[in-house]
């Protein structure tokens, strides 16, 4: 007995995949393939200066009844950096998640997206509905709010380094601390260890610094997203929400619960841009949201 569960827990590690792009860049992503093979599968989706480390530990409780993919999208993590930073758009890596999941012979899949995952996964459901079963969309909306948008203009693309683990815990404190007012310092040394990567003998940001270029986009566009979020009608939608947000205000969830009334909703206390769903709250309700709906491959 003992040596079954070690083999079924060492059958549950993520396995790090690689697949090429339609423009020829390498990939990365972990996939968990949960339980047994009829598992249905979760696409996990990291926000902007992100990566799929962001959801180890959602990942590891959804692993428990899913097969879970969380891809560095291109120019984060594992993945290559883009020659052409102007890739870095919603729609280009949309259409990386599509190479992915046929890679991996996945037909249907939920999304949980944080951010600009959140809108990856929108758009993923309205292009091709029948591959999307459910969505988790994690702080974020068809409206961002523009004081939440400077915010984070105003550090990305800087060229941060630190000279150790702790010092870049601290770095991420002082960056976003009033977003994470409960964490403690086991807290900031896990996001350290999902943001920092080692370069020599110091430690760099874990995403390219062109990203900066994409923002800029994001922030000049004026783009009316509400057409695109009419996907809400007929997808089975959860939004989470930091109670201290500034991306995705109070007044726009309302407006969403009013045009889509059959979407769930939860608030994460003492979060900001965005909840790390780690909390309990934030795990309970994707995971009664996902049961409820029985998805299926």
């Amino acid at each position: 007995m003992p040596s079954k569960a070690v083999t079924m827990k060492d059958e549950r590690r993520p396995e790090v995949v690689s697949y090429v792009s339609a423009d020829g860049l390498r990939l990365s992503a972990a996939d968990r393939p949960g339980l047994d093979q009829w598992a249905p599968c979760v696409l996990c989706l990291h926000g902007l200066t992100r990566n799929g480390r962001d959801f180890d530990r959602i990942a590891a409780a959804l692993a428990r009844s899913y097969r879970v993919i969380c891809p560095d999208q291109r120019g984060r993590g594992q993945s290559a950096y883009d020659p052409n930073p102007l890739n870095y758009n919603v729609m280009t890596q949309t259409q990386d998640m599509w190479r992915l999941l046929d890679a991996r012979g996945v037909e249907t899949c939920a999304v949980v997206g944080t951010s600009m995952g959140g809108l990856m996964g929108v758009l993923m459901a309205t292009e091709k509905p029948e591959r999307i079963s459910a969505l988790v969309l994690n702080d974020v909306g068809p409206e961002a709010d523009p004081r939440g948008i400077a915010r984070i203009a105003g550090y990305v693309g800087e060229n941060v380094r630190a000279a150790n683990w702790d010092a870049a815990a601290d770095a991420l404190k002082r960056v976003h601390g009033a977003s994470f007012p409960t964490y403690t310092y086991n807290d900031w040394a896990r996001m350290a260890r999902a943001t920092f990567r080692e370069d020599g003998e110091s430690l760099r940001l874990d995403y390219d610094q062109a990203l900066a270029t994409a923002l800029k986009q994001i922030a000049a566009g004026a783009l009316d997203l509400w057409p695109m979020f009419e996907v809400l009608r007929r997808t089975p939608t959860l939004v989470l929400r930091g109670a201290l947000s500034d991306i995705l205000s109070e007044e726009t969830l309302l407006k969403m619960q009013e045009r889509f009334p059959s979407i769930e909703t939860r608030t994460i206390e003492h979060r900001g841009h965005a909840p790390d769903l780690s909390e309990p709250d934030a795990t309970e309700a994707i995971l009664e949201f996902l049961s409820a709906l029985r998805i299926q491959n």
